[in-house]
């Protein structure tokens, strides 16, 4: 979904602000819609589809990498990318928020972030406990 919904929603944004067109009157172009994550997220995603089909099809990722060094591979790269990255985005994040401007808001975003936190906890462990015997490892 995040594929689909992401270019939508920044054509929305784009046309609400209406900004979405160049100077020369143009629609704007694919590479503006779709923030840079999303293309290294399909990416990502393509390179660990193909690798793992190579191995159940041709006993190699890529035709080079045996099964155990293929594990190894996109295990490194799975650590570097969740844990690693992510943490610098959090970081810059965190370390550009000016917390003056939250004095202004006043705490009823604070409220609206807090049931949603609350929403998706609730949903995740019932969809764990519902569906949670059907995963065999």
């Amino acid at each position: 979904m995040l594929i689909a919904v992401v270019p939508i929603m920044s054509y929305y944004y784009l046309k609400k602000l209406g900004n979405n067109r160049t100077p020369n009157n143009e629609s704007p172009r694919w590479y503006k819609l779709i923030p840079l994550f999303v293309i290294g997220f399909i990416l990502m995603a393509g390179v660990r589809t193909i690798g793992d089909n190579g191995i159940l099809e041709q006993g190699r990722a890529f035709g080079l990498l045996e099964p155990d060094q293929w594990k190894t591979f996109w295990t490194s790269l799975n650590t570097l990318g969740s844990k690693y990255m992510l943490g610098i985005a959090m970081a810059g994040v965190g370390l550009s928020t000016n917390l003056r401007v939250f004095k202004g808001v006043g705490i009823k975003p604070f409220y609206i972030g807090l049931a949603a936190a609350g929403t998706v906890t609730i949903v995740s462990i019932v969809m764990v406990y519902l569906l949670g015997g059907f995963i065999n490892f």
